[in-house]
């Protein structure tokens, strides 16, 4: 479980999470994609398109984002998180057309889950990030960055990346934005001697300025208002949020950096330079506020300004945890998964190549009896005649040894009609591609699960069948979430039957015990290239299992061409 921490009155607040299901991707400016693109997310989403439109791109975008939040590295050359490798070759060759005039933009949106802060020591803290993001008021959060070569390095062939901008919205509403200072020393030098600390800081690149604040947002009212009114007695006005609001009043009431403590995105507001009371030494004084005119305002202004910077360290802790949470339940599987020797027993090694190949889950598959036990009955329901066991060589009864072998365990491949015990390097190869896919679903709960091509190297009939696994996974109580990249028909046509069935399941139980989906569980999304790159075109599923809306294109419409 990710956490983020702080330190209030000599005592370390731990802020936990459950984490929140995936609900979109914004990219810009990345690979395929040029302006501006919204991918939605479902528990089924199936992204399908010709060759080199951009489908994989989409992956690889959620792959960079993981693995920035992980390492903390903007030009990225080979992905090497936890979710597998990716080779993106770095920022001149996965910005979009080699323009690295151009800043890549990443967002992701995400559902706020329970979050709460658990206090050690029996610290007190006046306010936590739920009083603002309260779970109960906001549906959905989005976190977005840009990054690129530095502004003010651009010609330089050795120009470092660096963020350029980070928002923060919720529920689609500008919450609050942070923008890299285009002239970190002049913008500073009306200010009085003792920011001048933060000037070095702003000088270095290492932070953001707090640009923007939304105060028409009443997540932000409601928190200004009781903590106002908490401070002074007073009751802030409709008067005093415009003025706040006002463009001649930002630099006066809006200071605040922010920064990351390891990676490049920001999880803190840099609030330990502002001279005078901290955040509990202001609440543990009494302030009074003059009754009407300049004075009044001017004091509201000073203390709004203090506020907001522990307002964006909230919100920067929060949606840090989130958005860490999310990303480090995401895994990935290339096409052409890995066929790990006839020894397959223990991992072979824990390598990003090796994980996104598929070659952890024969490992899996060979020490854990629950999982063998699901991916046994998903091997039932395809009709694949095999059945997964784990024998010792020299058992008795067991597998023939054969000469020369020491006793050991292997992982074995029963033959239903034969009864004779084989190796996955002694059947069809297609066997060997889909059990990764199926051990990832049986072993994981509440995942993402980006996987291309999960139809290779199979029939039709069990590509079909597979859809089914699926909406099991995603549908049926584990609540795994999954991004197919395929050109499968036969994928598809599956699911869209399963919403038909659905939707005529009058009694309320499909037959042979199959999960219900409904049309808003997945997405069908179309991507083909574009004049301004890759372009993404949603076609709904509606109830009665098709689409309210023609393919693009004519895709899919082959079969027609070659049988008249």
């Amino acid at each position: 479980m990710t956490d983020a921490h702080q330190t209030v009155a000599g005592k370390r607040v731990v802020y936990e999470s459950s984490g929140g299901p995936i609900a979109g991707l914004h990219i810009a400016n990345f690979k395929a994609f040029g302006s501006k693109q919204f991918i939605p997310f479902r528990p089924l989403t199936l992204v399908f398109g010709a060759n080199s439109a951009g489908k994989s791109s989409i992956i690889h975008a959620l792959l960079l984002a993981k693995h920035i939040h992980e390492r903390g590295d903007l030009d990225v050359i080979e992905t090497t998180s936890k979710a597998g490798a990716v080779d993106l070759g770095g920022f001149s060759q996965f910005i979009h057309r080699n323009d690295t005039g151009l800043d890549v933009c990443l967002g992701l949106d995400f559902s706020l889950s329970d979050s709460k802060i658990v206090q050690l020591g029996g610290a007190h803290i006046y306010n936590s990030f739920p009083a603002v993001l309260d779970p109960s008021l906001v549906r959905r959060i989005t976190s977005e960055w840009s990054f690129g070569l530095d502004a003010t390095e651009r010609k330089s062939v050795k120009s470092p990346l660096s963020l350029s901008r980070y928002e923060i919205r919720a529920d689609g509403q500008d919450l609050l934005k942070f923008i890299q200072d285009p002239r970190p020393t002049t913008r500073r030098e009306s200010r009085t001697e003792t920011r001048a600390n933060i000037s070095t800081r702003a000088t270095a690149h290492t932070g953001l300025l707090l640009d923007f604040v939304n105060f028409d947002s009443p997540l932000i009212r409601r928190w200004l208002e009781r903590e106002v009114k908490e401070l002074t007695g007073a009751k802030l006005t409709e008067t005093d949020f415009k003025k706040l609001s006002a463009p001649d009043q930002h630099d006066h009431h809006i200071e605040a950096f922010c920064q990351s403590e390891e990676g490049a995105v920001p999880n803190k507001a840099v609030i330990e330079f502002t001279n005078g009371l901290s955040y509990a030494e202001l609440h543990s004084k009494k302030h009074k506020l003059p009754s009407k005119g300049a004075s009044r305002f001017k004091k509201i202004s000073q203390l709004v300004g203090k506020l907001l910077e522990r307002l964006a360290d909230e919100v920067l802790r929060c949606v840090a945890v989130e958005t860490e949470d999310m990303l480090k339940r995401t895994s990935y599987l290339k096409p052409l998964r890995l066929m790990p020797n006839r020894e397959v027993g223990l991992p072979q090694t824990v390598d990003p190549l090796w994980q996104s190949g598929g070659g952890e889950t024969w490992g899996i598959l060979a020490k854990d009896k629950r999982v063998r036990k699901t991916v046994n009955r998903w091997l039932s329901l395809l009709e694949v005649p095999y059945e997964l066991r784990v024998e010792e060589v020299s058992s008795k009864g067991g597998p023939p040894t054969g000469t020369g072998r020491k006793p050991n365990h292997r992982l074995w491949l029963v033959d239903q009609r034969s009864k004779t015990w084989v190796t996955h390097l002694d059947v069809g190869v297609g066997l060997s591609q889909m059990l990764p896919m199926l051990v990832n679903a049986a072993a994981k709960q509440n995942h993402i699960h980006l996987i291309e091509q999960p139809e290779i190297h199979l029939h039709p009939a069990l590509q079909a069948r597979l859809g089914d696994v699926f909406i099991e996974s995603a549908l049926g109580g584990d609540g795994n979430t999954f991004l197919l990249e395929t050109h499968s028909e036969h994928l598809i046509l599956r699911v869209l039957r399963r919403v038909r069935e659905t939707t005529e399941d009058i009694e309320g139980v499909l037959k042979k015990g199959l999960t219900p989906v409904k049309p808003e569980d997945v997405a069908v999304l179309f991507v083909q290239p574009g004049e301004k790159g890759a372009k993404i075109t949603q076609l709904p599923v509606i109830p009665d299992g098709d689409f309210s809306v023609p393919w693009p294109g004519g895709f899919f419409a082959e079969r027609f061409q070659e049988l008249p």
